[in-house]
């Protein structure tokens, strides 16, 4: 049986003109913390669903809109917490 590892994502940036830093964590086996994705993604950009119409490498931020990735994840029993403590889903609510 897969163990199940932890996952976290950290996001430095700017808004409103103020640096901010996000960050996104999580449990999971391989399957649910990479594949899952993975496939969501996909789903996502098979009907369409993506931000840019024109060739070339670009970020997963900039393909996916992030909220409607994360209730993609989240259908599929799959979530991230904005904090360490799991206690913050993001999105939820």
């Amino acid at each position: 049986e897969p163990a199940p590892g932890s996952v976290r994502v950290d996001v430095w940036g700017e808004k409103d003109g103020a640096p901010v830093h996000r960050m996104a964590c999580g449990i999971g086996t391989m399957r649910e913390a990479t594949a899952q994705s993975l496939a969501v993604g996909t789903l996502m950009l098979a009907r369409r669903e993506g931000l840019t119409r024109t060739a070339g490498a670009f970020a997963p931020e900039a393909c996916l809109e992030p909220r409607r990735f994360i209730e993609g994840m989240r259908s599929h029993g799959v979530d991230a917490f904005e904090d360490l403590a799991m206690t913050r889903p993001i999105g939820a609510g």
